[in-house]
């Protein structure tokens, strides 16, 4: 198995899009299959998400947060975030997606760590998440790092309205503790 060790952070570029598209259909297909449409998942997930990380690479919101973390041959990991634009200060954590072969191995904590440094020098501490009601692991992952769950609630994912999911916030997301 890979060492976590070996893994480079950066921050992502435009051309990374495709990589990251991939990671992120990798992910969802393995862990959304009985959470999202299987119809979804086999088919259009493809072209949307390439559709979509290629337009925010291109074109990326102010003061968003893309790191990527990579071995000597792929991306291994990403995580997304970005300012909401409300006067409540919020920053929402978008993705979090870490290669199968490397979770479970500390990589998605460096890639949070990374992510509430960056958070930290924006001037904000504020985080809001939204995990699909069922993701078990990802709700123990993010309670293990300080994450404070909410009541469900309804939310839009890839263009599907009220999927039951959990609100995950941070309220000083400096204190990612792990």
């Amino acid at each position: 198995m890979p060492e976590t060790n070996a893994i480079l952070l950066r921050d992502g570029i435009a051309g990374d899009f495709q990589a990251i598209a991939d990671l992120h259909v990798a992910s969802w297909q393995q862990t959304y299959r009985s959470l999202m449409p299987d119809t979804y998942l086999s088919g259009p997930v493809f072209e949307d998400l390439r559709k979509r990380w290629h337009a925010q690479l291109m074109d990326p919101p102010k003061d968003s947060i893309l790191i990527v973390a990579e071995d000597e041959t792929a991306i291994a990991g990403f995580i997304y975030l970005y300012p909401d634009e409300d006067e409540m200060g919020w920053v929402t954590l978008d993705n979090l997606h870490v290669r199968a072969d490397f979770r479970g191995r500390g990589l998605g904590e460096r890639l949070m760590k990374a992510a509430a440094a960056r958070i930290t020098e924006l001037g904000r501490a504020r985080v809001l998440l939204y995990v699909l009601d069922g993701n078990d692991d990802a709700c123990r992952f993010y309670e293990r790092l300080g994450g404070v769950p909410d009541p469900i609630e309804g939310h839009t994912i890839a263009g599907f309205e009220n999927l039951p999911s959990i609100p995950y916030r941070w309220h000083d997301f400096s204190k990612v503790t792990g």
